[in-house]
């Protein structure tokens, strides 16, 4: 294989040397500079002894996609939210930046305008680079420097076709990485989680993007609140969801909503949406419980919010007793997250919560609920995910300030789930709440929708 074709499986058959020439757009940074360079050096200090590869996006959208969407690991590195085509190489060795750039691609000139990246000392002083370079000379770096020394590790973030869902969903192999072992066979290759562990805590100006995307999640949920009717086809509240998301400098949603009744509310039962042409919709009836789950996007970063809704406006009483646990449960663990908290105090804290209610349930439905939520298994469906430019960015046992996290407990009784979600930014002493205004109880949830009626 000559250098070019290798080149170019390491990169994508998306990309041509033989395309068309545009004249990029001007590169424009969503925060300052320094915030860049931080990072890199912060990556750069926790994988010291390689060099880490980090590829931004070969592709153009799809007509599906609300908008292009950049690899997240690398906009996190380099700010290049529209870029194609491009690999920042971070030497910690040396301790210095490259970026490896495309100069044309076989595409449209608008398209090309957009994605390419213009090699010159004023961009990379615009980034914070130490070198700009054709992406020709990728593996003449790589060379030289594993030459010169032998013990060099690559760091790469291991992708695939649906490099942006869980493991399970990661159904092709990775050809950067098999041209990479290929290549070099005596280098170790290793993954670039180190380096993505870093996106956990979140900067202040990161936290300021947050709080744009949850506030408007809760605008969002609200709004869904005030349009949800029997008799509605739960396409009609989704679209509701995503007009709000891209209101208040919003960008649109992060996932399309999830309105769901009946047993798809269920975990894990849910993903099902996954592999279903109507997103695992239906005509509302006025005996629905809906799950409504919400995520919007505000300047690349993601929001999640939810909560059980009752189509007809009023829970009934056995479904107020059952949900209102859960509320209790959830409240009772948000007290404790705060700085240096295990995951698993939380969980014990809500279910202590929940426990102080026995003698206040007066229905079946909401003493069941009770003996469900207080069993062994009764926080198996509690959940503390990370929130960023995505929902997936490194697993944590421990709570640390600076993290911005969804708190999301959940159950299941009688084939219904029950369900609510915020999200939230860890605070030495406690926390920040990111979805403000969003109703919790029962009662709470049923005047929002009287509003309306």
């Amino acid at each position: 294989m000559n250098r070019n074709c290798l080149v170019w499986a390491l990169i994508s058959v998306t990309l041509c040397t033989i395309g068309i020439v545009a004249q990029p757009d001007a590169i424009q940074l969503d925060f300052p500079r320094e915030e860049f360079l931080n990072r890199r050096e912060k990556a750069m200090a926790v994988s010291n002894d390689g060099i880490i590869l980090i590829r931004a996006k070969t592709n153009i959208r799809t007509y599906e996609q609300h908008g292009f969407l950049q690899n997240p690991l690398f906009y996190y590195f380099t700010g290049l939210h529209n870029r194609i085509g491009v690999i920042l190489a971070m030497d910690s060795q040396n301790n210095e930046s490259w970026l490896f750039v495309p100069d044309a691609l076989n595409t449209y000139p608008a398209v090309a305008e957009k994605a390419l990246l213009t090699i010159s000392v004023e961009n990379a002083a615009i980034l914070g680079v130490d070198h700009m370079v054709h992406w020709n000379e990728l593996l003449p770096f790589l060379d030289r420097r594993l030459a010169a020394d032998t013990s060099l590790k690559i760091y790469v973030e291991f992708q695939s076709v649906a490099a942006n869902g869980p493991p399970a969903l990661n159904i092709v192999e990775d050809p950067w990485l098999d041209a990479l072992q290929k290549r070099y066979p005596d280098t170790e290759i290793q993954s670039a989680d180190a380096v993505n562990r870093l996106r956990l805590i979140k900067s202040e100006a990161e936290i300021d993007a947050l709080r744009g995307a949850g506030e408007n999640a809760s605008r969002a949920l609200i709004r869904a609140l005030q349009v949800v009717r029997p008799g509605m086809h739960s396409r009609e509240v989704e679209a509701a969801i995503v007009s709000e998301c891209s209101c208040h400098d919003g960008n649109g949603v992060y996932f399309w909503p999830v309105v769901h009744a009946g047993v798809s509310t269920v975990f894990p039962a849910i993903f099902g949406i996954f592999a279903d042409y109507e997103n695992m919709g239906s005509r509302i009836t006025a005996e629905d419980l809906l799950r409504i789950d919400i995520g919007c996007d505000y300047n690349h970063y993601k929001s999640d919010v939810g909560r059980t809704v009752p189509a007809s406006g009023k829970f009934t009483a056995g479904q107020a007793e059952a949900y209102d646990l859960l509320v209790t449960g959830y409240k009772a663990g948000l007290k404790t997250i705060r700085d240096g908290v295990n995951v698993q105090a939380v969980f014990d804290s809500a279910i202590a919560g929940i426990k102080t209610m026995k003698s206040q349930l007066k229905t079946d439905l909401g003493r069941r609920a009770f003996q469900h939520l207080t069993s062994p298994e009764g926080a198996a469906q509690f959940i503390l995910h990370k929130q960023g430019l995505g929902g997936a960015e490194g697993s944590f046992s421990v709570l640390k300030a600076g993290m911005v996290i969804a708190w999301e407990p959940m159950f299941a009784i009688d084939g219904q789930g029950y369900y609510l979600e915020d999200m939230l930014v860890v605070r030495k002493d406690g926390y920040e709440m990111l979805t403000p205004g969003a109703p919790y109880t029962s009662s709470e949830i049923e005047a929002v929708m009287a509003e309306s009626r």
